[in-house]
């Protein structure tokens, strides 16, 4: 794991993180609560108790545990504390592009090429609002983390030659874990579907079939 930041490009790696808590760190400083996150919070606070009920109630037609246990405990312990969910937010890009790193590490070993779409993942400006706004936040980086997590464990236990069952059950974890967060984490069956015809050695419909 140390090996993937080590050398030059490791290093620039690294830069990225570094810009990216920066700049992203001073914009979630400046930002503030929006919107549903009153609503969410109000409500998860008004329940004294965990249930099943609650947690996969449908809020705004998702089913989301995840994200209903992660208001609960928010409300019950830091109610509005903008700082403490300012640091979560900024958390969870940080692991997702440091993730996002190790991935294309797999996929690209040793390719300078590496760099420029890790600060294209990292940067894009698609993902500004999300960044400052909870709900829309807990929405998107949850759900594309696990999404890369399952994508890495699939290239790991691809790249292996024995030892799989772990990578694939990791795999298969990062995708309930996804799904738990929104329904959206199904996309991560597509992005493995995807990964598995372009890297199959078979050409044509023999590929889709393979995978």
């Amino acid at each position: 794991m140390i090996r993937v930041w080590s050398g030059r490009q490791g290093a620039f790696a690294i830069l990225v993180l570094v810009v990216t808590a920066v700049w992203r760190g001073l914009l979630l400083k400046a930002s503030y609560l929006n919107q549903d996150d009153y609503y969410l919070t109000s409500r998860a606070y008004h329940h004294a108790g965990l249930s099943w009920d609650f947690l996969f109630e449908a809020t705004a037609g998702h089913v989301q545990p995840a994200q209903q246990l992660t208001y609960w405990l928010v409300a019950h312990h830091a109610p509005f504390d903008w700082g403490t969910i300012a640091i979560g937010i900024l958390v969870a890009e940080l692991l997702t592009v440091a993730v996002m790193w190790h991935l294309l590490t797999r996929l690209l070993p040793d390719r300078w090429v590496r760099i420029p779409l890790l600060a294209a993942f990292a940067w894009s400006p698609i993902t500004l609002v999300p960044t400052l706004w909870w709900s829309a936040g807990m929405g998107l980086w949850p759900p594309m983390l696990f999404l890369l997590l399952a994508t890495l464990f699939f290239v790991r236990a691809q790249q292996r030659a024995g030892r799989v069952a772990l990578d694939l059950a990791a795999c298969v974890l990062a995708v309930v874990a996804g799904l738990a967060w929104h329904e959206r984490g199904v996309l991560a069956l597509a992005a493995l579907a995807g990964v598995a015809i372009a890297r199959s050695p078979r050409t044509g419909w023999r590929r889709v079939i393979e995978a």
